[in-house]
């Protein structure tokens, strides 16, 4: 889902602000782009972190550790693969309020809660 749906979402939304953003300087010089260029670092410095966490959690997943006990196995799953989804989870949160409606590919919390 990471990979696949909400990163190219937030990069097409981040590359039509941009375009927006030079649109508006290619009019005047003196038209104020403050939103997009606050936008675009927000959503730039997310996305970023949102692929490094998520890489983080593929390396988790594909290189487990042998393990002695089954126990040991679900700890670390505990400690290490849950937390990194948290963590993505944290981020892709984040990115849903930010990002525009046309570009999110899930339904928003506000469309599941009012809209089913």
């Amino acid at each position: 889902m990471i990979k696949r749906q909400i990163i190219p979402a937030t990069a097409s939304y981040i590359k039509d602000l941009a375009h927006a953003a030079a649109d508006k300087k290619s009019v005047s010089s003196s038209l104020s782009c403050s939103f997009e260029e606050s936008m675009l670092d927000r959503l730039s410095t997310l996305v970023s972190s949102l692929y490094e966490t998520s890489e983080a959690l593929d390396c988790a997943v594909n290189n487990l550790p042998v393990f002695e006990n089954m126990l040991a196995r679900a700890e670390y799953y505990r400690d290490t693969v849950i937390s990194d989804m948290n963590a993505c989870r944290v981020i892709a949160d984040k990115l849903e309020t930010l990002v525009g409606e046309k570009y999110w590919p899930f339904p928003t919390y506000g469309e599941l809660l009012f809209n089913i």
